[in-house]
């Protein structure tokens, strides 16, 4: 029960993340920050998902269907971190937040 659970709340992150990436071009720096933060937060609990999920029906044989897990477009994250940067470069710079996006970059 609580895998299915698990998997429903994956689905509605899933679909909110892709709400954000379509508005990401309109959103402000502070919000590209913190829409980027949620993106790559997003894949990283993906791939974990991913892997635990298939783990688990592996060794206690859950008659369960994962859902259709997201796969990152190759250098999206790239594209996102160079928008995000662009956007702090051209604005006021909050030192703080530059300096958290480049050690979640890393």
């Amino acid at each position: 029960m609580l895998l299915k659970d698990l998997m429903e709340i994956y689905r509605i992150y899933y679909t909110h993340i892709t709400e954000i990436l379509e508005r990401f071009p309109s959103l402000g720096k502070r919000e590209a920050q913190k829409a980027f933060v949620m993106y790559q937060n997003f894949v990283n609990l993906t791939e974990a998902i991913k892997n635990k999920a298939n783990k688990l029906i592996y060794i206690f044989n859950f008659p369960i269907t994962l859902p259709d897990f997201y796969n990152p477009e190759r250098g999206l994250i790239d594209t996102l971190r160079v928008v995000v940067s662009n956007a702090a470069g051209s604005g006021e710079g909050d030192a703080q937040a530059d300096s958290k996006m480049g050690q979640l970059a890393s």
